[in-house]
């Protein structure tokens, strides 16, 4: 079965070619005549000297992304961004990736930690969770904000041990 998943991967990352059609745009095209449902997919972007000093605030369309730089300028700006996200696509056909940066972006919340009698909590923004140092549980309570106002009441917290 984990020949199977790495053969389907590497076949995946084969079959699939990532273009940048224009600054703000990435086409995802799929050669292999299969169906992409919400896929892995890997690129990058380049960028000119002084363009990008900052991940903040980027974002690519509606899909959860991660952004690594992996080349700096002189100036540290970043020379080359490395995008994971995920894609759908038709089998032979392509969609297109909208990259964004700045105000239109909005950035994601840093996550805190914090340590009050035991019990370590982090909290990213839209999940917030608990674990307990003496028992070394993995999540002792767990909310998702469902309502956006950060409160993390009860009616919002999905694990409790």
């Amino acid at each position: 079965m984990k020949l199977f998943k790495l053969i389907s991967a590497v076949l995946f990352s084969l079959t699939m070619m990532v273009g940048r059609v224009d600054a703000k745009t990435i086409k995802v095209v799929e050669y292999g005549g299969v169906q992409r449902i919400n896929e892995p997919v890997r690129f990058t972007i380049p960028f000119a000297k002084g363009e990008l000093h900052d991940s903040t605030g980027i974002k690519i369309s509606s899909h959860p992304a991660q952004f690594s730089p992996i080349s700096y300028w002189p100036d540290s700006s970043y020379r080359f961004l490395l995008v994971r996200t995920n894609a759908s696509v038709a089998a032979n056909d392509s969609t297109y990736l909208t990259f964004t940066t700045g105000i239109n972006s909005q950035p994601i919340d840093s996550a805190k930690v914090s340590k009050v009698a035991g019990v370590i909590t982090v909290t990213t923004g839209p999940l917030k969770f608990t674990i307990r140092e003496a028992n070394h549980n993995l999540f002792n309570e767990v909310w998702i904000d469902t309502s956006g106002n950060r409160l993390y009441a009860d009616g919002e917290r999905i694990v409790l041990s």
